[in-house]
């Protein structure tokens, strides 16, 4: 079984063409040789010439580049395989970091992960690279070490002195090193109790991290993680498949399902154009070397991994989409060098994959348990970030995303197949983090703490969900603003087809600084040529241009569609360059200065408002003339925008969000609820979701003279009255966690 992972950590279990292996060794060798130089060039208190082993990052660094020196020795496809040059490199390298840090009584210190995971991980991986041929006291020394630092996958954090019980993707990082720890020590039960162990984690959660029913995967206790911590999971699992498959240790059938239905409900629906969503993405969205792309990129060779292990139609599917990303990848890897690293790896075993391609599925999802929105419609999709009593504004630690106050303030993330994805290449560290696409704000400065922890506290707000019928879907939260600013906000987002309409109302702030509810704030990538149209005038594409209108009715650009206002309010239209960098919002990041120009639309609320509101439509596909002629019918109808409910009606659908009991046109509820109403033909279908999460049964009248009856319901026990002017429904919502029901009236 140590062979085995050996040629998993090689690349060699997968089939990969000649051409492709020796492109991805020569790049690797490149490496290594200047590993192999900062190695030779190091003194006495050093592993490498150029890190100081002052922090442990640096350590935990050092332990992946003696790996990665490994990884050349063991493959035959490098030139320094079997060489004994760098094999003395690498054991007097471990006998070094053996001898300054294992034994070093001052260390460990700072983050657990780093001490408990990630330096074990190089270690064991390197030990089994080089045939357990090391020094065997320097061996033996750190063996121990590392399990004085983790005597259990059961638990984190014991380096520290802070030991917790583990959980998600954390229990399955510790027990892949416990499974490692067992194929060098030979340890039979370590190694069976460390694979039940990482395979418990795919047991669905109703609290707390790990993998939920809806496809949410939480952690850190309550945060939106799929993008990262899940994507760490996802490749664990997958290797592990391979290791064991086709021996008594092979996964059970239950967890294997588990695993393939989680590739299919907790990532693919968070990959777009070869991207994973940023909304998913916690605290990693300020990470210069870890881009959407590299995260997605880590997936998909996950997710092809899993595929060559168990063929079939379903899998051959995501094989088609995982091509069909690194297509889209193709012009866009620059970014980081370790995305580009990352795609000639995954490139390597995706090239003997079947050429044909798939988009992704169109159409809507809702993640109740973790406040995420993902629609997808022809040439365009787009994802909402939210808050509520179990999702926090946002994550921040270990000196990372300390800025990050307002991403899950009804943050639109917005992507478009025709262009570049807006999140990528210098966004986070350049965009105004106080007006984000979405976000309603009050502009109240935020005391700025690098080492600060935030993400256990959550707002009290009222509710946060949704309801959906298929692609149509009503959305909405109750923004509490963070830190204590006396601010808040009911925001509804409406998906009638073709289009996003955004409400906003009870806008109220007692903060006596400006909020803003910003509808567009957009890194626009070609800036000589792209310009923003408002009712037929032109912004010119320059920098530093700004406008008012008071009653502005729409505005179009070429990067992101066509926008609808449909309140007669004003609006701020502004181009601007922005400037920043990576260490402004991660304290690892580097100095370098960036700007980026940006194209920014506000709806300004004015300091200290009460009952303020705004509404507007964004259509991604719609070309200008299409705009206008949206302007000029003017199709969307606004049923109610108020503390009480927010509602519309558009074509054939009807979206409303009840804050409180109520009626918006002919539809009225006796208790918070979200619905939407399609109508087609002689059928009525109605979906109702208890966005609360706390209500047994929400009661739900429309009025009219047809007399409806149920024709069909995915909950039993729901039942309707006729009455003197339309029908009463009422719904069980007990325990459903914030699904929907849905129901069809004939």
């Amino acid at each position: 079984m140590r062979e085995k992972w050996r040629q998993i950590l090689l690349g060699s279990d997968i089939a990969v063409s000649g051409q492709a292996q020796h492109a991805l060794w020569e790049a690797r060798d490149a490496g290594v040789s200047r590993l192999v130089e900062l190695a030779r060039a190091a003194n006495d208190n050093r592993v490498f010439e150029d890190q100081p082993l002052i922090h442990e990052s640096v350590i935990s660094s050092g332990w992946t580049r003696l790996q990665s020196c490994a990884e050349s020795w063991a493959s035959p496809a490098s030139r320094y395989f079997r060489s004994a040059e760098l094999f003395e490199i690498l054991s007097s390298s471990i006998e070094r970091f053996d001898h300054l840090v294992f034994k070093n009584k001052n260390y460990p210190s700072g983050a657990w992960y780093t001490w408990e995971i990630s330096i074990p991980r190089a270690f064991l991986n390197t030990v089994i690279l080089l045939d357990m041929a090391l020094p065997e006291a320097a061996t033996r020394s750190c063996m121990a070490a590392i399990r004085r630092y983790s005597s259990s996958a059961v638990f984190q954090g014991g380096s520290t002195g802070r030991a917790t019980s583990s959980d998600g993707a954390n229990r399955v990082d510790l027990g892949l090193n416990d499974l490692l720890f067992s194929l060098i020590t030979e340890d039979r039960r370590l190694l069976a109790d460390s694979l039940e162990l990482v395979q418990s984690v795919w047991t669905p959660v109703e609290h707390g991290a790990g993998f939920h029913v809806d496809g949410s995967f939480i952690q850190h206790q309550n945060v939106p993680y799929n993008g990262t911590y899940g994507v760490a999971a996802l490749k664990v699992i997958a290797t592990l498949m391979a290791l064991v498959r086709d021996t008594s240790l092979a996964l059970d059938a239950k967890t294997q399902s588990r695993v393939m239905s989680s590739v299919e409900e907790s990532y693919i629906p968070f990959i777009v154009n070869g991207s994973m969503i940023d909304a998913v993405r916690g605290r990693a969205i300020s990470r210069e070397t870890e881009t959407g792309i590299v995260d997605a990129l880590d997936t998909i060779d996950a997710i092809i991994r899993i595929s060559l292990l168990f063929p079939s139609t379903r899998t051959k599917r995501w094989q088609r989409l995982c091509k069909g990303w690194l297509e889209q990848l193709r012009d866009r890897e620059h970014f980081t060098d370790r995305a580009r690293k990352t795609s000639s790896l995954v490139r390597s075993k995706a090239s003997e994959l079947p050429d044909a391609i798939v988009k992704e599925t169109l159409g809507h999802r809702l993640f109740p348990q973790m406040d995420r929105v993902v629609h997808r419609e022809k040439g365009w999709a787009l994802s909402l970030a939210m808050t509520s009593r179990r999702t926090p504004w946002f994550e921040s630690g270990n000196g990372e995303n300390f800025k990050g106050h307002h991403t899950s303030a009804g943050m639109r993330y917005l992507y478009r197949d025709t262009v570049p994805n807006n999140f990528e290449d210098g966004f986070w560290p350049t965009a105004n983090l106080s007006g984000l696409p979405g976000t309603v704000v009050d502009r109240t400065p935020i005391p700025v703490d690098p080492q600060a922890r935030n993400g256990a506290s959550t707002p009290q707000n009222d509710w946060t969900g949704g309801s959906q019928i298929g692609p149509f879907a009503a959305v909405g939260h109750h923004l509490l603003a963070p830190h204590q600013i006396p601010m808040s906000a009911r925001q509804s987002w409406f998906f009638p087809g073709g289009m996003l309409i955004s409400m906003g109302s009870d806008i109220e702030s007692r903060s006596g600084a400006e909020v803003v509810t910003t509808v567009e704030h957009r890194m626009v990538q070609e800036w000589r040529t792209d310009s923003l149209i408002v009712d037929g005038h032109r912004l010119p594409a320059s920098n530093d241009v700004s406008s008012e209108a008071e009653n502005a009715r729409w505005a179009y650009s070429n990067e992101t569609g066509g926008y609808l206002f449909l309140d007669g309010q004003p609006r701020r239209f502004r181009r601007e360059m922005r400037k920043g960098n990576w260490r402004s919002i991660n304290t690892e990041g580097s100095d370098e200065s960036l700007q980026r120009e940006f194209l920014t639309i506000e709806h300004p609320h004015g300091k200290s408002p009460t009952d303020a509101s705004y509404a507007y439509a964004l259509a991604p596909a719609a070309s200008l003339s299409q705009t206008m002629a949206l302007a000029r019918k003017q199709p969307i109808k606004i049923l109610r925008n108020d503390r009480i409910a927010q509602g519309i009606s558009y074509g054939g659908f009807t979206g409303i969000n009840f804050w409180a009991p109520g009626a918006a046109g002919a539809v009225s509820s006796e208790e918070p609820c979200s619905l939407c109403i399609v109508k087609k033909g002689g059928i009525l279908q109605l979906a109702v979701s208890d966005p609360t999460q706390t209500a047994p049964v929400v009661q739900v009248h429309i009025a009219g003279k047809r007399q409806w009856q149920i024709k069909s319901t995915s909950r039993p026990g729901t039942a309707i009255q006729q009455t003197r002017n339309g029908i009463r429904l009422l719904i069980e919502t007990k325990n459903l966690r914030g699904s929907s029901v849905l129901v069809e009236l004939r």
